[in-house]
């Protein structure tokens, strides 16, 4: 129960500060009246969520912490509303769009790095939870890698002329002053990320029975 409080709290803060720096910081630097809006919809929830990573990673380093299987619980739901918001973000565009939404899920990677370094000091975690989150964070590092440089439609461009993926900075996704050249091909992309986890499931299935057959 403590683990979870601990990352509430620190999700919370972090994600107030965060809050009050979008919404007041253009107040002051910006003539747009649309300005305070960074920190509703931006600055605010990913304050939370890199606040809720952070909590994870202080909680684990806690020795009360035992196996870490909270944390590892609070880990993965916490990459998933990043996949989703990163999802929702790329069918509205690409670019400074889903700028913040890629620095999440680096952020999600580093911290499961951290988790994983931390749980392998940790004798009360056995290996088989130890390989299930190495596989894990293989996984969602492809799926990172994927989202940096996602599959691309590319309008009315003809027929192969178009390449099959574009950094996701490329200023052929820029919306901001023009129709944008480039839009992530969010469907594509899904199926991609779907493949990936289903392997992953597959090896570790596969995994599981050959250790099972190793003991008999």
């Amino acid at each position: 129960m403590w683990t979870s409080a601990l990352i509430v709290r620190t999700a919370l803060l972090v994600g107030a500060i965060a809050f009050v720096a979008g919404f007041v910081g253009p107040i002051i630097f910006s003539d747009s009246n649309l300005g305070p809006l960074l920190g509703i919809f931006v600055t605010g929830p990913i304050g939370v969520l890199v606040g809720a990573l952070v909590g994870i990673v202080v909680s684990a380093r806690q020795p009360a912490a035992g196996d870490l299987r909270n944390e590892i619980r609070w880990f993965r739901a916490i990459w998933l509303v990043a996949l989703l918001v990163y999802l929702f973000s790329a069918s509205i565009g690409g670019g400074a769009i889903v700028l913040p939404w890629v620095l999440l899920q680096i952020a999600t990677v580093i911290a499961g790095g951290v988790l994983f370094v931390i749980g392998r000091s940790r004798p009360q975690i056995r290996v088989a939870a130890l390989r299930r989150l190495e596989l894990f964070l293989a996984v969602i590092a492809v799926m990172t890698v994927r989202a940096i440089v996602p599959p691309v439609k590319a309008g009315d461009a003809a027929p192969g002329t178009s390449p099959w993926f574009a950094f996701f900075l490329d200023s052929r996704f820029d919306a901001s002053k023009h129709i944008p050249m480039y839009t992530v091909d969010v469907g594509q992309l899904v199926l991609e990320w779907t493949a990936i986890a289903m392997l992953a499931m597959a090896a570790s299935v596969l995994w599981a029975r050959d250790r099972a057959g190793s003991r008999i």
